[in-house]
């Protein structure tokens, strides 16, 4: 891990879960277990025992747990939520991973126990392709929020989000109605009614940057361009910044292109 002390750039090495061997990340986020903990890092990873890995901060060591798997091999990432509990404040980790048998499964752990759910997939003809990211929105005051995970379709194009259990259909760029690739996805706070949206970021047919805005409902969609000269390789991640305490998030999000180069599309 590379992280920031303060003043510089510290590599640690972590290790690995006895006995396995690391083959692929699934996702990273920041969860606060309890409401008297502090946000601590939690990284996924799939061992070469077919579980799914944690390597994560208890708030003075570092430890390993074992989610498990969903009993079908876990193919990619489909997306990491670090999700509250409403009620209790409480948080808990979310993986979504695309599994072997073609469904989309999901995978909740509060570090003493797990439990993995199938999600299923989208509507036929509509076929998994492909991650297009996952967030969390909410609807309004007195709404609770709801975990969202984007998935592209291969055969038809379009994007399709699983809503809680719900599956629906989000859509495609107007451009050439073909979402080809899926670059990530961010919750984004709406400051006027204090709802919570979904901006998912995918490429057209015609290397441009698409963004769609999710409400649960409606979805609209931005066209964002394209470096010029430049062909959109994959996304690397996204993150909200705001100029000072209070302001609005923004949302900044990071791809890569076909010569090696990363960019940064953000609002401003």
């Amino acid at each position: 891990m590379n992280w920031w002390n303060g003043t510089t750039w510290i590599w640690s090495d972590q290790g690995q879960p006895p006995s396995v061997n690391l083959f692929r990340g699934l996702g990273a986020v920041t969860i606060a277990l309890k409401p008297t903990m502090s946000p601590a890092p939690f990284a996924v990873v799939t061992g070469s025992d077919g579980n799914a890995w944690v390597n994560w901060w208890n708030g003075s060591s570092w430890l390993w747990y074992s989610m498990g798997s969903p009993g079908v091999a876990i193919g990619s990432s489909m997306g990491v939520l670090a999700v509250t509990d409403e009620r209790t404040g409480e948080q808990s980790l979310q993986v979504y991973v695309w599994g072997g048998d073609g469904q989309l499964w999901l995978g909740v752990t509060d570090m003493v126990a797990s439990r993995w759910t199938a999600l299923g997939g989208p509507q036929y003809p509509a076929v998994i392709g492909g991650p297009a990211g996952a967030a969390i929105i909410k609807r309004g005051p007195g709404q609770l929020s709801q975990s969202c995970c984007f998935v592209l379709s291969v055969s038809t194009g379009n994007v399709w989000v699983c809503q809680d259990d719900s599956w629906l259909e989000v859509g495609a760029p107007p451009s050439d109605l073909y979402a080809l690739a899926g670059l990530g996805a961010i919750s984004v706070p709406d400051m006027n009614n204090n709802s919570q949206y979904a901006l998912v970021f995918v490429t057209d047919g015609n290397n441009s940057v698409w963004a769609c805005r999710w409400d649960g409902v409606k979805a609209v969609w931005e066209d964002h361009g394209n470096p010029t000269g430049r062909t959109i390789d994959a996304g690397i991640g996204i993150t909200n910044t705001s100029a000072s305490p209070g302001a609005a998030q923004l949302p900044h999000a990071f791809m890569r292109t076909t010569d090696g180069l990363v960019y940064e599309n953000w609002q401003q």
